[in-house]
């Protein structure tokens, strides 16, 4: 038997007052199931959702995939 490859998709919300998390909810619902978001309750800037991110992650390999004015950062840990 093959092994499978699993993976979670985490999308943290910094606490802006975006439609981050609202529309990480609704792809959840319609087409992620592995999409798990996450809310701060206020502000906490890019080094604080990343730190949850960080902490919320369940495997050992973590990809950062940060929007930041439109464009993408990348980053491996």
């Amino acid at each position: 038997m093959k092994d499978v490859a699993t993976f979670e998709i985490l999308s943290i919300d910094d606490g802006s007052e975006d439609y981050t998390y609202a529309e990480a909810a609704d792809m959840r619902v319609e087409k992620f199931t592995e999409l798990q978001p996450y809310k701060h309750s206020f502000s906490v800037g890019q080094s604080g959702a990343i730190r949850t991110g960080v902490s919320k992650a369940t495997d050992d390999l973590i990809v950062n995939l940060c929007l930041f004015w439109g464009e993408a950062l990348y980053s491996a840990f």
